[in-house]
């Protein structure tokens, strides 16, 4: 039998074969693109977070140092308290958060812009009973704290910068303390980033010179060592000094005689010191006239010195009339004076830390000293903390003080894990749990920025602050941007530090000059013609792949891995042309990076900024195109198939173990 075949038929058939193949690749490649793109956008958003953290720091430490070289100082209504820099209205079509607006820049010279391309927000708050008066007047401040040294952590902020994030909108208020105390809000799912900067951090981070004395607003108080020197070895002062805290004289105290003209004749002079040299005796003011210290001498009287019977039957009077006497307390065993009310315990020593009357005693070392070691890890995320440290407040006799207030005036490098002590008044009943109570502190890092950071315990009562010294030492965390192992640091992993060799060291492979701009910055083509990569083609380890492609013996060269791969430079031989992970660490830090060249981001954006790879094309190699990478403005970066043939910038790496 013979059968008629419909050959158009079959023709049909074989073009619905061909269309399902041409869907499946297609599906297959949005596929790969989607397990790719989704990683990067992740590690881009992540890298602008993380840049928009430091550029908001860096730019509040200037807005900061800023203020001091301001006519007044930055106390420009003359109450207690510096005011920063007001903010300015942004240009028209330019966004700023409500109630606020944005950084001068062109007042102190830095960079207006966020990560994300948006002016960053700025809001500042006029603090103290004073406000809007004397040169403040008619400054973009809000109405903040009268106190901003007391309340809750939120009231006490001093001004804030912001960024819009990565929708470039405000979603941001900046509130008058009395309409709102947290002072700022958003709304609920913002992607705004906001930091604060206290009061007390400003005070801090200015090196203490933002503070003024609570008394005098003419007076500045500074919490830092001061070294006097003169040609003659002498510092001599025209006028009175008055000194709040204890005199350490490493070299010897010596006092003046009675030819200086010192003087005793009311209670303003009582505790003057000086040595008389017709009797050679050191002599003190009662108040009155010069007394004996040491009870030798002819026609001086006997120094007050109390012995424990003289303490028991007969000291048991303090007023105005023997202030400074001592005594011995042979029930609490400590020794006393009396401050013209009451007896007061000086000092002792238990198990740890302990100040007795700390509103009268200032430590003479820190109370935490702590060293948080890094690096980061997968399972060991920021913020890192340090061991906990305990202070022991403890009456010993006397008055009463309090309610005590404390708090810790740097929250980013120390925290207080259990506080005792706020609200209670220590004394008030010496056979109850109030003589005595805890504070236990601890170090923290929220950005692995090593450093030495310094803070203050602060406690306070209803007339007196005494504060206690914190010091935290950071260290062994990545700094991307710094100069090391001779080049510069590109990122870090938990094993090792990847360092990208210095800009502009042209093709010269032996101990080539870097003039550290990208227009001398070499530029050579990955393969001489099109051809499969030799060897493993990682996108993990460049180093396999530099040797593959630096020492195959084809025909067919491969420069850009040929050059690392001969590289002598800065005392180093081992660099290697990075895989596109390794280099993903230069885009990933850009910022700090192009910082430390002094050159615009925009240099590694768009075609024009392409680098090369060691990396076979992703996710499929051929023998045409291998992979480049190159900056984009909202991603950050990301991997391009680029022909192998083409002239691409080259930057070589190197790999420390850390």
């Amino acid at each position: 039998m013979i059968r008629n075949i419909d050959h158009n038929k079959n023709r049909g058939s074989t073009f619905t074969v061909l269309l399902g193949v041409v869907a499946l690749v297609a599906f297959l490649s949005v596929t790969a693109y989607q397990v790719i793109s989704g990683p990067v956008r992740t590690m881009a958003q992540t890298s602008n977070t993380r840049i928009t953290d430091l550029q908001l720091l860096s730019t509040g430490r200037i807005l900061i140092q800023t203020v001091l070289n301001s006519p007044t100082s930055g106390n420009c209504d003359s109450d207690n308290f510096v005011e920063a820099t007001p903010f300015v209205t942004p240009a028209t079509g330019e966004p700023a958060p409500s109630g606020g607006g944005v950084i001068p820049r062109t007042n102190i010279g830095i960079s207006d812009r966020d990560a994300f391309g948006t002016q960053i927000g700025y809001c500042v708050w006029d603090l103290g009973t004073d406000t809007n008066t004397g040169t403040c007047t008619g400054d973009n401040r809000l109405d903040g704290s009268n106190d901003p040294l007391a309340g809750a952590e939120q009231s006490r902020t001093a001004f804030a910068l912001i960024s819009a994030g990565p929708n470039r909108r405000f979603e941001t208020t900046c509130h008058d303390f009395a309409s709102n105390p947290d002072l700022i809000t958003n709304t609920a799912g913002s992607d705004d980033f906001i930091r604060r900067f206290n009061y007390e951090e400003a005070v801090r981070l200015s090196g203490d010179l933002w503070s003024i004395s609570a008394t005098d607003s003419d007076i500045v108080e500074i919490d830092r060592d001061i070294e006097l020197t003169s040609p003659n070895g002498l510092a001599t002062f025209s006028a009175n000094v008055d000194v709040r805290g204890r005199i350490l004289a490493r070299g010897g105290l010596q006092v003046g005689t009675e030819g200086d003209g010192a003087t005793c004749s009311s209670t303003d002079d009582a505790g003057t010191l000086r040595f008389n040299t017709s009797l050679s005796n050191l002599e003190f003011c009662d108040g009155t006239a010069f007394v004996n210290a040491n009870g030798s001498g002819s026609g001086h009287s006997s120094p007050t010195i109390l012995t424990e019977q003289t303490i028991v039957s007969e000291q048991t009077i303090c007023n105005g009339t023997v202030t400074g006497r001592l005594r011995y307390n042979t029930n609490t065993q400590r020794l006393e004076f009396c401050d013209g009310i009451a007896f007061r315990a000086l000092y002792t020593e238990n198990n740890g830390p302990t100040h007795v009357l700390p509103f009268l005693d200032f430590p003479a070392t820190p109370f935490l000293f702590s060293t948080i070691t890094g690096p980061v890890t997968a399972g060991n995320p920021l913020p890192h903390t340090s061991s906990t440290d305990t202070l022991f407040i403890d009456h010993g006799g006397g008055p009463s003080f309090g309610p005590i207030t404390a708090y810790i005036n740097n929250t980013d490098n120390f925290e207080i894990i259990d506080d005792q002590c706020s609200g209670l008044t220590i004394g008030s009943n010496e056979t109850d749990d109030d003589i005595f109570c805890e504070i236990t502190a601890r170090a923290r890092t929220q950005t692995g920025v090593n450093g030495t950071f310094q803070g203050l315990l602060v406690l306070k009562d209803a007339t007196t602050t005494v504060t206690y010294p914190l010091i935290a030492v950071i260290e062994d965390y990545c700094e991307a941007g710094t100069s090391a192992e001779g080049g510069v640091i590109a990122g870090c992993t938990d094993d090792f530090i990847y360092v990208i060799q210095p800009l502009g060291c042209g093709t010269a492979t032996t101990n080539p000059i870097c003039d550290g701009t990208d227009a001398s910055t070499a530029r050579l083509q990955t393969a001489t013609a099109s051809t499969f990569y030799p060897g493993t083609n990682s996108a993990l380890d460049g180093i396999t792949n530099t040797t593959d492609q630096a020492t195959d013996t084809g025909s067919i060269g491969f420069p850009a891995a040929e050059y690392c791969h001969d590289l002598v430079l800065n005392g180093h031989s081992d660099w290697f042309l990075p895989s596109v992970s390794e280099l993903s660490l230069f885009f990933y830090n850009i910022t700090p990076i192009t910082t430390q060249y002094g050159i615009a981001e925009g240099t590694f954006t768009g075609s024009s900024g392409r680098m090369w790879t060691s990396s076979s094309r992703i996710p499929t190699p051929n023998t045409s195109n291998a992979t480049s990478m190159q900056g984009t403005f909202f991603l950050g970066f990301r991997a391009i198939s680029n022909p192998k043939t083409s002239t691409e910038r080259v930057l070589c790496m190197r790999r420390v173990a850390r």
